[in-house]
């Protein structure tokens, strides 16, 4: 794919941008992004480029980890949202394709969409189309073509890790990774493979001797089988024709049981009966008769009582006159014993009455007492007494006849196992050739990822293609150290000897004037120029050999922080030479204006961030 160049920059409600504002670059060279601390030239250029087509901003060094900026601290305070758009330029045969428009807006609300736009159609990249249209992704972009703020990924000052992981990234060697870890993926499952064919194999000769022995065991199963399923049929037979003949009698016992259920009906419905009405009635008449009659004797004796105690002479207590022989009172007294003798004989004769009404009905008692007794034990006799139901015994009938024709249903289990071990026996003696050729084919497969491991290994072709880019990387730096220093030279040796053994680590030798140096004894200007020509090394050799379509290099603060005039000029000079379409320095030093041809400038109002181009 032909080299793509970054025509500009827009941004709205991106960080302290809240308006809209745009930088323009198109393959113009160096170009300076000048102004104050916090103005925004970071989040203009390198942090929103990223953030575009990366989704996160570029890595910042805190503490001793990174972090990217991203998510809801992008946007602008009382903006809606934040958006950045990327407008590149793809040299092509058909102009409507050449512009491309990447853009990407992240709401308050959280939600965060990206568009590609060209050809006049608009679509939904994928990060790895994004990836591929680039040629690098988030972590080669972020090493090779954006130098951000406290740049954790400084090649000449990095730890041997840190260079190694630059070196994977511009070199395309991280590529390898996934092959590596596949090819070792294979290598551990052959060997997995191994170790189960060897169990199967194991497996497979202890199944052939355990059948062996089984086979002999199953044909006197077989016989000892036979004779015990004849001994079933015969005790189940038995056990019908018991059944069966206590069938009859409780057929009997039942016809019985009839019978007296109909006789117990009868002597139900003749029960006899309590009726003692008649002589309680009678008896309680000549009660109340005799009840009444004493009332009336009591009366009369009563009043006989006045005239007992009167003498001849004494007042009469019904006339007042004096009581004689034929005084009223002496007559009232004659009449009342006349009367009382009377009702003396009516009482004895009711008394009489009484004594014969309650000798009956004491006897109708003790009949009825004699009737309702051989009554009960008539019915008690004829009372259903337990036993075996017929239906019971009759299902034990059916229950038993389907049982010994089930049992003589079945098959001798022993036949089938006969069979089965020997197809066990042949199965196993398959088994062992299967697994005996599946692990010839498996350790082979595993011989040929081994080697694949080891060549594919970060000792292996890795480490090549690491120390062809390590000594590339060098050359490119040297030849901008003689640009931009008098007499100064750089190495990165990959190894080094430590108590007589060779180790793998990647240190970098700094000479000036043939004088071998600590980078530390530099001053801060002379190791800005080293890290200068090392940054620039690293991006030619980047977009040489990792496939990057993206021609563009952004230098964030420091560039010429620390430089005399003289160095200004060496590295104005060795960035207009630099071979990139665009290089973007940003630095707060606004003497920028007068050491590269492009001028912008950021300021920071009450309105937001401002963009505008200055010339010198």
């Amino acid at each position: 794919m032909a080299r793509l160049i970054l025509q500009r920059i827009e941004v709205e409600g991106f960080t302290s941008y809240k308006s809209a504002q745009a930088v323009h670059f198109g393959g113009q060279g160096a170009v300076a992004i000048v102004g104050k601390n916090g103005s925004g030239k970071s989040s203009l250029t390198s942090k929103a480029l990223t953030w575009c087509l990366y989704g996160r901003c570029s890595p910042e060094r805190m503490g001793n980890s990174t972090r990217a900026l991203k998510g809801k601290p992008l946007i602008s305070d009382g903006s809606p949202s934040a958006r950045v758009s990327v407008i590149l330029e793809a040299p092509t045969a058909d102009p409507a394709w050449s512009m491309i428009v990447i853009e990407r807006t992240k709401e308050v609300g959280g939600r965060e969409t990206v568009t590609m736009t060209r050809g006049g159609g608009e679509t939904t990249p994928s990060q790895a189309e994004i990836d591929a249209l680039i040629g690098a992704t988030y972590e080669v972009f972020t090493r090779t073509v954006v130098r951000g703020q406290n740049d954790p990924w400084s090649f000449a000052e990095a730890t041997d890790s840190r260079k190694r992981e630059i070196l994977d990234a511009i070199s395309g060697s991280d590529q390898l990774s996934f092959p590596y870890e596949r090819a070792k993926a294979i290598r551990k499952h052959a060997d997995q493979t191994i170790e189960r064919c060897d169990r199967e194999i194991a497996a497979a000769e202890i199944l052939v001797q355990r059948n062996s022995i089984k086979c002999v065991s199953a044909e006197a199963d077989l016989e000892h089988w036979n004779l015990e399923h004849k001994s079933r049929v015969d005790q189940v037979s038995r056990e019908i024709k018991a059944l069966r003949s206590q069938e009859k009698k409780v057929k009997a016992e039942e016809d019985e049981e009839a019978r007296k259920a109909k006789e117990l009906a009868k002597e139900l419905a003749n029960k006899p009966t309590y009726d003692v009405d008649p002589y309680q009635s009678s008896l309680s008449e000549a009660t109340i008769s005799l009840a009444e009659i004493t009332t009336k004797i009591s009366a009369i004796q009563r009043e006989k009582a006045t005239f007992t105690e009167l003498s001849p002479g004494d007042p009469c207590p019904v006339c007042e006159q004096q009581v004689h022989d034929n005084s009223p009172a002496l007559l009232r007294y004659q009449e009342l014993d006349a009367e009382e003798a009377d009702w003396m004989d009516q009482s004895d004769d009711i008394r009489e009455h009484v004594g014969k009404c309650k000798t009956a009905l004491e006897q109708y008692r003790d009949w009825y007492a004699g009737e309702q007794s051989a009554w009960d034990a008539k019915v008690a006799d004829l009372q259903p007494r337990a036993m075996v139901g017929g239906d019971m015994l009759r299902e034990s009938i059916r229950q038993a006849a389907e049982r010994i024709e089930a049992i003589k249903a079945e098959s001798n289990p022993n036949e089938r196992l006969v069979v089965r071990l020997r197809e066990d026996w042949s199965e196993a003696i398959r088994i062992q050739k299967r697994a005996a050729e599946s692990r010839l084919y498996a350790t082979q497969h595993s011989q040929h990822a081994e080697c694949w491991e080891r060549t594919l290994s970060k000792t292996g072709v890795r480490a090549q293609i690491a120390e062809s880019t390590l000594a590339a990387i060098e050359v490119e730096a040297n030849r901008w150290l003689s640009a931009l220093s008098d007499g100064m030279s750089i190495a990165f040796p990959p190894t080094r000897e430590v108590k007589g053994r060779v180790k793998e680590e990647i240190k970098t030798i700094v000479q000036a004037h043939g004088i071998e140096r600590d980078l530390l004894t530099f001053s801060g200007g002379e190791r800005r120029r080293v890290n200068l020509a090392v940054d620039l090394a690293v991006s030619r050799v980047s977009s040489i050999g990792s496939g990057l379509h993206l021609s563009l290099l952004v230098l964030d603060e420091e560039v010429f922080s620390g430089l005399d005039e003289e160095g200004k000029a060496s590295v104005a000079t060795a960035l207009v030479g630099a071979g990139v379409e665009d290089v973007v320095v940003i630095d707060h030093d606004p003497r920028l204006l007068y050491t590269l041809s492009r001028t912008v400038e950021v300021e920071k109002g009450p309105s937001g961030s401002v963009v505008r181009e200055i010339t010198a």
